[in-house]
């Protein structure tokens, strides 16, 4: 199942918590202001949909070598 990172919608409640065997660890609790690694299964599209929870974009630094 595709994964996508995520957050709060609002940091002081929960946007979701959920056990699935999808999910990296097989469980997901976003909230905070921590961004979640978790797959896209029906529960996490209605918090979605509801806006209890928005996809971020993750940028990954790519190691680079200076020579000279």
């Amino acid at each position: 199942m595709e994964t996508i990172s995520v957050k709060a919608t609002d940091e002081t409640k929960v946007g979701i918590w959920e056990r699935n065997e999808d999910h990296p660890d097989g469980e997901i609790f976003v909230s905070g202001d921590a961004v979640v690694k978790v797959a896209k299964t029906p529960a996490v599209n209605r918090a979605l949909a509801r806006g209890l929870i928005v996809e971020v974009e993750t940028t990954t630094r790519k190691k680079t070598t200076t020579t000279g």
